[in-house]
């Protein structure tokens, strides 16, 4: 009894189309039990954060992490689906790898040409370089259409440069902006003092933020000029307070310390009818 060979080509080789069909059923064998990665997005630290890009707007990027964070790079399965996502400020983001791509992410590439812009400001900010860190933002700041760390940073940083210029008016609209913000859960920690160039060439530190306070000590109240004191109440007629009802009588406040002739707002319904209930109290 015989036993039938294998085909073999010239020389006794195996075929190359025999080869060619093993081949790529390992590796559509292989690619198909390959585990898809999770996104990573890499930091202006150096840090890479692993884990699923779940939305991202102006204001911030939101990323489910990983479980695992010491992997090169975890599975997507990694990724709890129950975990509250991390909102990433851009100013923070270098870039982004996806495993699927960003092509779901239209405006990301935007994104990130505007947190490097604001990283830029941030950074010179940080270090006491006021003038250029308002060539970097190239005095188009406004107020971002969604809330986030991204736009606390970029109010923080309109706020510094609008101080170091003397414009009040440009400070007033941006300190607003980020004691919105703030209010909201959305600061920027590096940015609460600003170093002030001294005369010895060095630097002062001067508090931007007071905690004992809501405004912002190096803004007081006061115009410089009556063409500064207009533009000041405008920008404060002119301010959203998206909703905010307390922030808004702030707003009032201030603007009727600004113009004397203004009439400060009245107090809350609810603390008046508190004031009532002592004052009655009291006479009992």
């Amino acid at each position: 009894m015989s036993v039938p060979k294998r085909p073999r080509g010239a020389g006794g080789a195996v075929p190359r189309a025999v080869i060619g069909v093993v081949a790529a059923a390992f590796v559509h064998g292989a690619t198909a039990s390959a585990p898809a990665r999770a996104d990573a997005v890499m930091l202006r630290s150096g840090e890479t954060i692993f884990g699923t890009v779940e939305a991202m707007d102006s204001g911030s990027l939101a990323l489910r992490r990983a479980v695992d964070r010491n992997a090169v790079r975890p599975a997507a399965s990694d990724v709890p689906a129950a975990q509250v996502a991390d909102r990433i400020g851009w100013d923070r983001i270098a870039s982004i790898e996806c495993e699927d791509g960003t092509g779901r992410w239209p405006d990301v590439e935007r994104f990130l040409a505007a947190g490097e812009r604001l990283w830029r400001a941030r950074t010179r900010l940080e270090r006491g370089d006021a003038t250029l860190a308002g060539r970097a933002i190239e005095g188009s700041w406004t107020p971002m259409t969604a809330d986030g760390p991204t736009a606390a940073v970029a109010a923080m940083v309109e706020l510094q440069v609008a101080l170091a210029s003397r414009d009040q008016a440009r400070a007033v609209a941006a300190h607003f902006e980020a004691l919105r913000l703030r209010r909201r859960g959305f600061d920027a920690p590096s940015l609460v003092e600003w170093l002030e160039p001294a005369p010895n060439g060095a630097f002062v530190r001067r508090p931007v933020v007071d905690s004992s306070t809501p405004l912002c000590p190096l803004l007081p109240p006061f115009a410089r000029s009556d063409e500064q004191r207009i533009e000041m109440l405008a920008a404060l007629d002119h301010f959203d307070v998206r909703g905010d009802a307390e922030l808004d009588e702030l707003r009032l406040a201030f603007a009727a310390a600004v113009d004397p002739t203004r009439a400060a707002p009245e107090a809350p319904r609810s603390a008046a009818r508190g004031a009532d209930r002592g004052e009655e109290q009291d006479s009992q």
